[in-house]
């Protein structure tokens, strides 16, 4: 139960990220239609079929948006802010989790003490 409401938690975070981009471009989406259109990106952005869901999240968020009266110019350029914003957020832990791998000396040698 507890992962489920950190999902849900999470997914309304996110959601309210997206809102607050398109709001930031001038082009306030209905609350309603984000709360609903934002999880099925999120699910969507889940399958393999893209590096980093390039393409995938900027399309989804054109035709989810296009009937608000949304330009998909601002969808596109809120899909690419978002995946930089989503990177530079990673980027720091990432570097950590790179340093702090064992390099082959250290894993040889904790072979030889086996």
């Amino acid at each position: 139960m507890p992962a489920i409401l950190i999902s849900v938690l999470l997914a309304v975070v996110r959601t309210g990220i997206f809102v607050c981009m398109y709001r930031a471009f001038d082009a306030p989406v209905p609350l309603a239609l984000a709360l609903f259109a934002i999880p099925v990106l999120l699910i969507a952005l889940m399958a393999p079929v893209t590096i980093g869901g390039f393409g995938l999240r900027e399309w989804l968020l054109v035709v989810s948006f296009t009937e608000a009266g949304i330009p998909a110019a601002v969808s596109i350029s809120v899909g690419l802010v978002f995946f930089g914003l989503q990177l530079l957020v990673s980027l720091p832990m990432m570097f950590i989790a790179i340093l702090a791998r064992p390099g082959p000396a250290s894993a040889s040698a904790k072979e030889d003490v086996r």
